[in-house]
């Protein structure tokens, strides 16, 4: 890895005094990277991701799980998964008859019922 800093330029006007520019180039030579990818090829991971991230992350590591056919060859490294809030949706809609019991018979009733808290 090598950093490279530039000469300060002086500011038009000679007001407000020097500012340097920076440059960064990480640049590996081919063995650091060779040793770096054997090491990294033992190592288990977990995918994070928060809401919609969170969604995606399960699409992942069930897409990882179910790979049969050409699995990739990192899958038994595969650890978990870290999520916050995933999005998850349902798949189907309840039948007919549920909904109506939702709508007219269970949400009527809890209309009607106080809630009492702890004295």
């Amino acid at each position: 890895m090598s950093c490279h800093q530039g000469k300060p330029e002086s500011d038009s006007g000679g007001r407000g005094g020097d500012r340097a520019e920076t440059q960064f180039s990480f640049a590996f030579p081919e063995d650091t990277k060779t040793a770096y990818a054997a090491q990294l090829a033992s190592v288990p991971f977990f995918v994070s991701g928060q809401s919609l991230g969170g969604g995606l992350s399960i699409a992942f590591g069930l897409r990882v799980q179910s790979a049969t056919e050409n699995p990739p060859m990192w899958k038994h490294l595969f650890a978990g998964e870290v999520l916050t809030a995933p999005l998850v949706t349902a798949g189907k809609i309840p039948a007919a008859p549920v909904l109506f019991l939702l709508r007219h018979v269970f949400a009527p009733l809890l209309k009607k019922r106080e809630v009492r808290g702890h004295a």
